[in-house]
């Protein structure tokens, strides 16, 4: 960073066409989207050169329930990925997969909270390509 303070990232994915920024989490929570969409503001501050390049995520296993602020984002992905954003039985925790935009940039942030491994990985394929 140019204040002379190091970022911490969980992961960076680079293809061959995007870099892919993600922040991970036990559950997926409000504060920590807000917070991650902040982080995501400072990196695209300082580095506007490859802003076009960059993706970011957030992942959790879990969600909580005041993922709900996103409610408008939560029920426009809705169709787009089918089994998310709505109750899933044998779960007690609601899959998330929506995204929505950060502000003062033209990238978005897209949350994610599955708790199957399995289909976490196929997302993360899907996604990272």
């Amino acid at each position: 960073r140019s204040n002379g303070q190091g970022a911490e990232f969980d992961f960076i994915i680079k293809t061959t066409r995007k870099i892919y920024v993600i922040e991970l989490k036990t559950k997926l929570r409000n504060e920590d989207i807000l917070k991650y969409e902040e982080k995501c503001q400072e990196v695209i501050a300082e580095m506007p050169l490859i802003e076009d390049d960059l993706e970011f995520l957030i992942i959790g296993a879990f969600s909580d329930k005041n993922c709900v602020t996103y409610k408008y984002y939560i029920e426009k992905d809705r169709d787009i990925h089918p089994g998310y954003n709505t109750e899933r039985d044998g779960f007690y925790t609601i899959p998330y997969w929506f995204s929505f935009p950060i502000a003062s940039s033209n990238k978005k942030l897209t949350c994610i909270a599955e708790p199957s491994y399995e289909k976490l990985k196929s997302i993360i394929s899907q996604i990272c390509i």
